[in-house]
């Protein structure tokens, strides 16, 4: 490590920590590739950097392993006492409702024509 690099080292945050793949090769030595990946979650971190270590994967090759197998978790279906709540709201709601409208043909007598 140069000693720029040191002094750049020396002066990041505590809490940033970011990861990068080296081209590995003549032709590419040295060069950081475009695509990095920044892990600002120091736990995080530390978990990629010990599953890397303990399977000699790079850092990249575990978070896109993880990814790959993660699959998120369903919803519970809902329990009768929440199927039971929904239910009452809506009978409640039911009775606050409009009374459908009278034709106001029913409003006269049919014999006078008169309104009732």
């Amino acid at each position: 490590m140069t000693e720029k690099r040191r002094k750049i080292a020396r002066g990041r945050p505590a809490r940033y920590i970011g990861t990068s793949m080296r081209r590995v090769g003549p032709a590419g030595a040295g060069k950081a590739m475009g695509d990095q990946v920044h892990i600002r979650n120091a736990e995080a971190a530390e978990l990629a950097r010990a599953l890397a270590r303990q399977t000699g994967k790079t850092i990249n090759e575990v978070i896109l392993d993880a990814l790959r197998h993660y699959r998120p978790g369903r919803a519970a279906p809902a329990g009768r006492k929440e199927i039971e709540t929904w239910r009452r709201l809506l009978r409640e709601d039911r009775e606050g409702m409009a009374r459908p409208e009278t034709p106001i043909e029913a409003l006269y007598g049919e014999a006078t024509g008169l309104p009732e």
